[in-house]
């Protein structure tokens, strides 16, 4: 039986997180210094079709928003894990860095989130480039409809940018 975390212990981690994290802590700094408002983080139960299975997301505004879901989030590294994930979501979007709505920019803050949030632990190159990619596939397939031609496209769109991606 998974017992879902409340609120209260949920917002304890996150502040843990936040404070304890470099990456997290460096997308911080950056947005200060660049005069961005650093997003806002939420908590929330998500319904599996609109938000598409996701452990969390960002939503765009001033200032941006990263949800993390409660009801996917049943350990406490999984909140750690999807809060650095969508920061470098968020990083990527204040900063101009890609345009989400291209392919090239998807696969680009995909595959660069994979390798700092669910792959950071991989300390051998082969092991870590395995995980970046089948994270970051599946990330970037999430945006394609499950069907036929589109779902291949998904992949090749993916596959054409993973070089360039990882290396930056």
């Amino acid at each position: 039986k998974v017992i879902l975390m409340d609120c209260e212990v949920w917002e304890k981690e996150v502040a843990l997180a936040m404070t304890n994290n470099k990456t997290i802590l460096n997308i911080m700094k950056t947005c200060k210094e660049q005069r961005v408002l650093p997003p806002k983080v939420t908590c929330r139960n998500c319904d599996d079709i609109k938000e598409k299975g996701a452990k969390a997301f960002i939503v765009s505004g001033n200032p941006m928003e990263v949800v993390v879901c409660l009801n996917r989030n049943v350990q406490t590294k999984d909140i750690s894990i999807s809060l650095i994930h969508e920061m470098i979501h968020a990083y990527d979007y204040v900063l101009n860095r890609c345009d989400f709505n291209t392919c090239k920019g998807l696969a680009f803050t995909e595959v660069r989130a994979a390798r700092y949030a669910e792959c950071n632990g991989e300390k051998i190159n082969y092991f870590r480039n395995n995980c970046i990619k089948k994270h970051a596939i599946n990330s970037t397939a999430v945006c394609y409809i499950y069907v036929g031609m589109l779902m291949l496209r998904g992949f090749r769109c993916f596959y054409s940018f993973y070089i360039q991606a990882v290396s930056y």
